[in-house]
């Protein structure tokens, strides 16, 4: 679908259940992502216009520059796929949830780079509304404690629930000073989730 499209609309696409890649990079305008299924943006996009997760999963990688704001409504879910060892997607604003009774995912893939050494999701300020789920994924995990999310200003408020990746148990933890890390622990039973 993407030799369609030309940068610098306002694009509301619906993927109606399907998964979709866009393998062409964006590079002005808006993105609204609605309908179940997942978008997947695979290049490098660099718009720096308002990204909205409405329903479904919106997939983006650290590769992309474009420092816009993110909101993800509905149930929706974000998933950030971290392209190489320490490398971040730059975020202006993230806003997760949209009121109280809201759901919103923040999902980050590590595939195959491992532990993080930098916090793989960097954003200049977030809001947390509603039941707000961190997740973590990724082929190369280890036992251990390191960052996900680095933020400024307040910190979110509200309790993050944690999604651990198969074979480990885990939690969140905000030293409310701009950084969200997670404590892996290895366990052979079933996962269960970890809230702070």
């Amino acid at each position: 679908y993407s030799a369609r499209f030309v940068s610098g609309g306002l694009y509301n696409i619906d993927t109606a259940g399907r998964n979709v890649t866009f393998a062409t990079a964006l590079t002005s305008g808006s993105l609204t992502k609605i309908g179940n299924g997942t978008l997947a943006l695979s290049a490098a996009t660099t718009y720096n216009g308002d990204t909205i997760v409405g329903r479904g999963a919106l997939v983006t990688t650290t590769a992309s520059s474009g420092d816009g704001n993110y909101t993800v409504t509905n149930g929706a879910m974000l998933d950030v796929q971290v392209g190489a060892a320490g490398a971040q997607l730059q975020v202006n604003a993230l806003t997760l949830g949209g009121g109280a009774s809201d759901t919103a995912t923040l999902l980050v893939d590590t595939l195959a780079t491992g532990n993080p050494t930098a916090a793989p999701v960097n954003v200049a300020g977030i809001t947390t509304v509603g039941t707000v789920s961190i997740g973590l994924s990724g082929t190369a995990l280890a036992a251990s404690t390191f960052p996900l999310v680095s933020y400024g200003g307040p910190s979110p408020s509200g309790t993050l629930q944690f999604i651990p990746p198969a074979g480990f148990t885990g939690s969140l933890s905000d030293n409310h000073a701009g950084l969200i890390s997670v404590t892996l622990v290895a366990n052979s039973a079933p996962t269960t989730n970890a809230s702070i």
